[in-house]
Formats: C-alpha cells, sequence, structure tokens
C-alpha cells in the first residue's frame, strides 16, 4: 500500500503522513492558507488563515515575524481544525507537528517555533479580537484577554496570498537559506 498523500496547488504530491521537506512549499502554503476560513467557516465573513498568518507575523517582536507568519502553516496541508475539536480527533496533533517540523525544517526555524509561548500569546489574543469582530457570544469563549486595537479586514482569498507572500518575502532571511528558496 502506497503511503497517503494529497495533490497541491502547485502539482507536488505532499504525503501528510510521512513528509518530507522538500515537499513544502510556500506558494503552496499561501495559496491553501488564502483559501481556508477561520473558525471553520462560521465567522459573519469570509476571513482567512493567510490573513490571520499576516496579523501574527505583524504583532510579535520583529525577531519572531516569520515564525509567527509560518505559525500555522501545518493548516495548509490538513485543514484549520478548531482548536476544541483536535482534542478529540485521533492523530491530528501528531500529524501536524509532524509537518510543522518539516515547515521549521524547510525554512530553518527553531523546532516547534509555532508553541513559543509569545507567538501562543499574540495568537490567542488576536484570536478573541477576531472572534469579537466576527462572531457572536465570545464572552463565551472563556478568553482572559483584551482585543487588539485594529479592524480585521477580511480580505479576498487572492488579496490574502498575496499580501502572505510579500511578507514572506520582506522578512525570510536568504543569508541563512537551507532551502533553496531565492529572493
Amino acid at each position: 500500500m502506497s503511503k497517503p498523500w494529497i495533490q497541491t496547488y502547485t502539482g507536488k504530491k505532499f504525503h501528510f503522513l510521512q513528509c518530507r521537506a522538500d515537499e513544502i512549499d510556500i506558494d503552496d502554503i499561501a495559496h491553501a492558507l488564502s483559501n481556508i476560513c477561520r473558525f471553520n467557516g462560521h465567522c459573519s465573513k469570509f476571513y482567512s488563515v493567510a490573513e490571520h498568518s499576516i496579523y501574527v507575523s505583524q504583532l510579535v517582536s520583529p525577531h519572531l515575524a516569520l515564525s509567527g507568519l509560518l505559525h500555522d502553516a501545518g493548516e495548509a496541508y490538513i485543514g484549520d481544525i478548531v482548536q476544541p475539536q483536535k482534542d478529540y480527533i485521533q492523530n491530528v496533533r501528531e500529524i501536524e507537528d509532524r509537518i510543522m517540523t518539516m515547515v521549521a525544517v524547510k525554512f530553518g526555524l527553531k523546532y516547534q517555533f509555532y508553541k513559543l509561548n509569545d507567538i501562543k500569546r499574540v495568537d490567542r489574543r488576536l484570536c478573541y479580537t477576531e472572534g469579537s469582530q466576527l462572531m457572536p457570544n465570545v464572552t463565551e469563549w472563556n478568553i482572559q484577554e483584551t482585543p487588539y486595537e485594529m479592524s480585521i479586514q477580511c480580505f479576498a482569498p487572492r488579496i490574502a496570498k498575496s499580501g502572505f507572500l510579500k511578507r514572506f518575502w520582506s522578512i525570510y532571511d536568504d543569508s541563512e537559506d537551507i532551502t533553496g528558496y531565492k529572493k
């Protein structure tokens, strides 16, 4: 039996159970995340994971900008599974961790960069900000955060994709390039 795989936007085979760094592609990540709606699609307007990732990248410390941008990159390959469901779907965290390990290898990031407290703190506060603007009853979420003073724009997928790639190439340090990508 062959390893299960999905075909990506760029035509690559991505073996989500045993992926390799050479299967990770920034164009696939940007394209998929720009087409995946946050909150499992239950928000008042389409709001992409790509736009969310851009905001995280802008809100973290500058030295964590790339990690912030790519903190949800695994969702490009397995979808955005909302946090409460992750606890009940067998092996999803393990699969996501394997994918994110390869994202770290591909882009020269620290192992488990997406679990850094600074990124998680910004992500959680931004989630509350997004929910406050796009969802009803966020007070029931029991998040002890103050929303950021910002407006969620809800970009169309093509705008979110373009913004994600523009942000990536503006912060990606090609002097540490071990990936084959060039500016």
